[in-house]
């Protein structure tokens, strides 16, 4: 099956990913009114005949449904999600002085550097 781009984004969503299939990927639900019928719900349903989701348990009542990803949803993901954009020098070189992390101004930062900001 091949993913739509709300599909993507859903099974993203439910797994704390940003738009590149980046992260820590620290949750995998979804929970949305079990009486719901928009598109996020015709997602979710398609998903699941694909194996890429599942219906958990209902919560609050009976009102709401959770739904999780399978192993194969995961990897479904993360081969969908499109690469991250190639990063021009400076953006590079600014991310590194985020990770540096010295306690100092970026102007300061740069005066240390010869360069390198891998």
């Amino acid at each position: 099956m091949t993913l739509t781009a709300n599909q993507l984004c859903v099974l993203q969503h439910m797994l704390g990913l940003d738009q590149h299939g980046r992260g820590a990927q620290y949750r995998n639900h979804y929970c949305i009114p079990v009486n719901a019928v928009d598109d996020d719900f015709v997602a979710l349903a398609k998903m699941e005949g694909a194996g890429y989701t599942v219906r958990g348990r209902t919560i609050n009542d009976g009102r709401d449904q959770l739904w999780h990803v399978t192993d194969a949803g995961v990897r479904a993901c993360r081969a969908a999600s499109p690469p991250e954009p190639k990063l021009t020098r400076s953006q590079q070189r600014y991310r590194a002085f985020l990770r540096a992390d010295f306690g100092c101004e970026f102007g300061e930062w740069l005066k240390t550097r010869k360069g390198n900001y891998d």
